[in-house]
């Protein structure tokens, strides 16, 4: 089955732990000479995915699956045609999802087909990012961390050192600021 997983996030940095969730892009290749509309095709096939990885145990649930990072967010289709995603990525991503997407991986799925997709997608992000405003993006990188900052800061008179000032939030948008601005993709 052509369809690419790209992990996000800490997926996607290789950091993954406990109470991670798993933020997911899909991206499929188109297949000729198939009797079906092949977006309903592969729609299906990730909702079968989806439910596998997120399936409830005794011990609970295997994973948290978080597709809203992709293309178009909560009102785009679980999966992309690999065409249509690096069209996505060039015309059409916001500056702060050049941010998320600093991280994107391949995880699984046919592995060929995702290393191939992220290679592509790494060429357009900071292309991108190369011929963005540079004040631009040290705004936006400014207001996401900030947005983020108030939505999860837990309690005003405690230190956090993930989301408070100064912690490891803070680093990570320096870095991916830094990485989008200079044009240092990640090396593994």
């Amino acid at each position: 089955l052509p369809l690419a997983v790209l992990g996000l996030g800490k997926l996607g940095g290789g950091s993954l732990d406990y109470e991670s969730d798993l933020d997911l892009v899909l991206v499929y290749e188109e297949i000729p000479n198939i009797n079906t509309e092949i977006g309903t095709f592969f729609a299906k096939a990730v909702e079968i995915f989806i439910n596998a990885l997120s399936g409830f145990t005794r011990d609970g649930n295997l994973y948290r699956v978080d597709l809203r990072l992709r293309p178009d967010g909560k009102n785009g289709k679980t999966s992309i045609e690999k065409n249509a995603f690096f069209d996505y990525l060039k015309n059409r991503a916001a500056v702060w999802e050049l941010l998320a997407y600093v991280k994107l991986r391949a995880v699984g799925g046919d592995l060929e087909l995702a290393k191939s997709v992220e290679t592509e997608a790494r060429k357009i992000i900071y292309e991108n990012a190369g011929n963005s405003n540079k004040i631009e993006l040290k705004s936006e990188t400014l207001r996401i961390r900030e947005r983020l900052k108030a939505e999860k800061t837990r309690r005003k008179n405690e230190i956090d050192i993930k989301f408070g000032e100064g912690g490891m939030l803070d680093v990570y948008f320096a870095v991916r600021y830094l990485q989008l601005r200079d044009n240092l993709p990640d090396t593994d």
